[in-house]
């Protein structure tokens, strides 16, 4: 399979878990704690004043909702495009474009600042240098992709970081030209905070973020496509690994490390070697009560067929393919020691099918249309009929 990084980090920045564990990795997941009593979130030590830089999109709003459950004081600054969201939080509006769109924040002070839009450096610059002295600390919300490659088994967060040639950075100023250097501008973002905030600064870390209200179509079109039912395409082998992230555990884990006061970097992940794509397939299959029958094709003929990692085949990257050798093992130990935990599969996907279930007849049909030329994820149909029959043809 001849996927690049570049192809990798392509589709990623054009987007905006589920655990099938092997028998030997349960004991690696620490398990999200019970509520307390009836049901509700266990109220914080000591409360927090939180600025939210953005917060109405996918991950931001978990991250509101949570930090006000555990009884923090939050206030969002974003442009007021979606206001309706949390309508009795303090609003600051400006559009990070603006060179002066920070103005609102000047003279006030918060604990900590957790920023969802991290991209360009020279944005994320200013935002930095307008919170130096008005902040505590300041949370990252970064992307494993800041890492130059999947080549080490077992590689933690000190690993080598993407990098890109000097000339180019200015020269990106938007974040729809961000395209192959995606990984390496998060990279630059999170040195860029960590210089001006003298090191009072933490890069969450997430990998593909999954679950209800995903704006894209990727990991979802796993479980809506099992749940369709008949006979499916399994990419490569069941025994490949790959790692992704509950929506609402990443944005757990952004509080836990407001709380904490954490710097650093922290990968924020499944545990390496906890996901396989065959337990992950097996349990949507179980959960959605779906008759779907899987047929396991050979990553090279896949490629052959012009089915890609990661786009036709979401959540997935062999490890024959170059760079990718540690894809799936990538250690989240730091994490889990500093507070990350991990809901069940089953969990995370009875979420996904219940929000699915809410969506117009429109969004379903995007969902099931695969890759076109508009973006998406998943094998169009067609596309998966023309594929089985060929590898059937094949193999007779």
């Amino acid at each position: 399979m001849t996927t690049t990084r570049r192809d990798f980090l392509s589709t990623a920045s054009g987007a905006i878990a589920a655990l099938g564990l092997t028998p030997f990795a349960g004991a690696a997941l620490r398990r999200r704690p019970q509520p307390e009593g009836d049901g509700a979130v266990p109220r914080a030590d000591r409360p927090l004043k939180i600025l939210m830089l953005g917060g109405t999109g996918f991950l931001g709003p978990i991250i509101v909702r949570y930090a006000l459950d555990r009884g923090h004081e939050v206030t969002l600054f974003n442009r007021g495009n979606r206001d309706e969201m949390f309508p009795d939080l303090e609003q600051l509006q400006g559009d990070r474009y603006e060179e002066n769109a920070l103005e609102p924040l000047k003279g006030r002070e918060w604990d900590v600042a957790i920023d969802t839009w991290t991209y360009l450096p020279y944005i994320v610059r200013r935002s930095a240098e307008a919170l130096r002295d008005s902040v505590k600390n300041y949370v990252v919300v970064s992307t494993i992709s800041v890492y130059g490659d999947r080549n080490t088994i077992d590689m933690d967060e000190d690993a080598p970081l993407a990098t890109m040639p000097d000339e180019l950075v200015d020269t990106i100023r938007t974040n729809r030209e961000i395209g192959a250097h995606y990984g390496a501008l998060k990279a630059l973002c999170e040195q860029t905070v960590e210089q001006v905030m003298g090191g009072r600064s933490c890069n969450v870390r997430p990998g593909l973020i999954v679950g209800p209200r995903d704006p894209t179509n990727r990991w979802t079109w796993w479980p809506h496509r099992v749940r369709k039912g008949g006979e499916m395409i399994g990419p490569g082998q069941p025994g490949h690994y790959t790692q992704i992230i509950d929506v609402r555990d990443c944005g757990e884990f952004c509080v836990t490390a407001a709380e904490r006061s954490l710097h650093g970097s922290y990968n924020a992940i499944t545990p390496a070697r906890a996901i396989t794509m065959g337990g992950m397939l097996d349990t949507c299959n179980r959960i959605s009560g779906s008759d779907a029958r899987v047929t396991w094709i050979d990553a090279d003929f896949l490629e052959e067929q012009g089915l890609s990692a990661w786009g036709h085949l979401p959540a997935w990257i062999p490890p024959t393919a170059p760079g990718y050798e540690g894809f799936g093992q990538m250690s989240v130990e730091r994490s889990i020691a500093n507070g990350l935990t991990h809901r069940p599969l089953e969990d995370t996907i009875q979420a996904t099918l219940d929000w699915l279930d809410t969506l117009p007849p429109e969004a379903i049909a995007r969902l099931d249309a695969g890759v076109t030329e508009r973006g998406g994820a998943g094998v169009p149909p067609e596309m998966e009929v023309r594929v089985l029959e060929a590898w059937h043809a094949r193999e007779g």
